[in-house]
């Protein structure tokens, strides 16, 4: 089989060129996308030994190689390497004496302040902390405490080591300014949903306010239906901005709401909706109901509604126009995924039109959709327009190949080469090239279950029983019945593809007729009782 490569120990990089680094690199070469990773795998290699020499409490020479990862990235190895080289410096600085504990304490604050300005993450805080107290500035590190620790209460986050470090800085285990969640203003949420509906943006959250003035948690655009350009705006709401409930959103929609809603419970959400001329509201809220969690907002219209259109029952003249643009909208258009014969003539017209470099990200879409005939269906439509673009690209080994592979392993690397982890597909010789294993047992009637199996980029083939298709594939493998080999998998020869999926394709077809046989007795007895 071929396995994934193992994880090397932690080593450094000799550069760019250092072979090591391909070994765990995705990206294949001659990709968009090569460069870059190679540089993020040289980044990732050296934040790794440097997180070693952390951990080995060599904090200078770990320094030193993290500053190499800095410079080689600007991605998640960044935060890492920030974070270990924070660390480092304030080690450092609790081992040496001014200056250089000053610009140890200085150079951890800078880190500190570089991480919590790129990331949501409470956790670096603390280093912020330390250092701030190391330079002497009490002030500060308590407005620090104060605003994370306001924070952490609004996300439910561990306030423990807050309360520590609050206790020694001012002899007290908690803010000052700390707000009850029932004193908190009802009226700040309603007329901030409104302004933002009013205005129809999605303003950006401001990770720099740590305190809990701030209304909403997360603020995004989506589409209601899961695919297409958003169509609606979610605020999800702080739990401790407000006591909202379900009756309270009731009472902002209006005194005869209660018949305009659709109320729909679980075990652990409401959710209520109501819809009006300019769109539909919906609010959703855990359990318990003080904590609400999320309003969301579709607008039907491109006319911008006004605070007092929305909080307020549309009239029978403005319900009755809005059943209408409904029923017309059903009527003139169809904003449902395209559907399979639609995909094809998308791609027809690319290898029409010479858009070769189309026709791959248009094939993965095409089997990605739901709704698509059956596999075999599929299958028969796609594999010769993938071979028709072979060929118009003068890739005669290439074009052998797709004629006659698996259709699931052909699958997997169109997924592959969008993701840039494969510029081609297989040849007929690479194809034979691989190693392929059988396990399981299969008795001389046709009885039992096995599994072939060839590592990365070949979907596994399960066999439940010996049927035509089977026979000729065992008979092609020149592997004789019976046989059990159990967990000791046995090397076969390449398996032929057009046999993998003739097996796949009755087995598919054995397994659609015995439910629509049990469709029909099921049906059979209704009918009797």
């Amino acid at each position: 089989m071929e396995p994934w490569p193992e994880q090397l120990a932690p080593y450094i990089p000799t550069g760019l060129a250092d072979p090591r680094l391909r070994q765990q690199l995705i990206a294949a070469p001659g990709t968009k996308s090569f460069n870059s990773a190679l540089s993020e795998m040289y980044s990732a290699e050296l934040y790794r030994y440097g997180e070693k020499l952390v951990n080995e409490k060599k904090y200078r020479e770990a320094i030193a190689i993290l500053d190499r990862s800095l410079n080689a990235s600007r991605s998640a190895n960044s935060v890492l390497a920030l974070g270990k080289r924070a660390e480092s410096y304030l080690v450092l600085a609790t081992r040496t004496k001014p200056p250089e504990q000053t610009r140890y304490y200085q150079l951890a604050l800078a880190d500190a302040n570089s991480l919590l300005k790129a990331q949501d993450l409470d956790v670096y805080t603390i280093p912020k902390l330390k250092a701030l107290i190391g330079l002497g500035r009490r002030q500060e590190a308590i407005d620090c405490c104060n605003a994370a620790y306001a924070y952490a209460q609004i996300f439910g986050q561990d306030t423990a080591k807050l309360s520590g470090y609050l206790l020694k800085l001012t002899g007290k285990s908690k803010p000052d300014n700390i707000l009850a969640v029932k004193s908190r203003d009802l009226a700040k949420v309603r007329d901030t949903v409104l302004r933002m509906v009013k205005n129809d943006v999605t303003p950006k959250l401001d990770y720099g306010r740590r305190d809990q003035s701030a209304v909403f948690s997360e603020i995004f655009r989506f589409n209601t239906a899961g695919y297409g350009e958003p169509n609606a705006i979610g605020f999800m709401i702080n739990p401790a901005t407000a006591a909202i409930t379900p009756t309270t959103v009731r009472e902002w929609l209006g005194a005869d709401a209660k018949s305009q809603c659709q109320i729909a419970e679980n075990e652990s959400k409401t959710r209520l909706t109501a819809k009006y001329p300019w769109g539909e509201l919906t609010a959703e809220f855990n359990h318990p109901s003080t904590l609400a969690s999320c309003f969301s907002f579709k607008k039907e219209t491109a006319v911008a509604a006004t605070g007092d259109e929305i909080f307020r029952n549309p009239s029978e003249q403005e319900q009755a126009i809005q059943a209408a643009k409904n029923q017309t909208a059903i009527v003139e258009t169809n904003n449902g995924p395209p559907t399979f014969a639609e995909n094809l003539s998308k791609i027809d017209k690319l290898l029409d039109t010479g858009h070769y470099n189309d026709v791959i990200t248009q094939v993965d879409a095409t089997l990605s959709w739901a709704g698509n005939p059956s596999t075999k269906a599929t299958k028969e439509a796609i594999r010769p327009r993938l071979v028709r673009l072979a060929e118009a690209q003068n890739k005669s080994r290439i074009a052998a190949y797709l004629k006659e592979a698996p259709f699931s392993q052909i699958a997997l690397l169109i997924s592959a080469i969008k993701l840039e982890e494969r510029t081609e597909f297989f040849t007929p010789e690479e194809y034979a090239s691989k190693k392929y294993y059988l396990k399981g047992n299969m008795k001389q009637d046709g009885t039992g279950s096995c599994e072939i199996w060839g590592g990365r980029n070949f979907e596994p083939v399960c066999i439940q029983e010996k049927a035509e298709a089977a026979s000729k594939l065992f008979a092609a493998l020149q592997i004789k019945l019976p046989f059990d080999y159990g967990y000791e998998a046995q090397q076969i020869a390449p398996p032929p593809g057009l046999l993998i999926d003739a097996v796949l394709d009755e087995q598919q077809e054995r397994a659609t007729k015995i439910w629509q046989q049990t469709q029909k007795e099921r049906e059979e007895n209704n009918l009797v009782h």
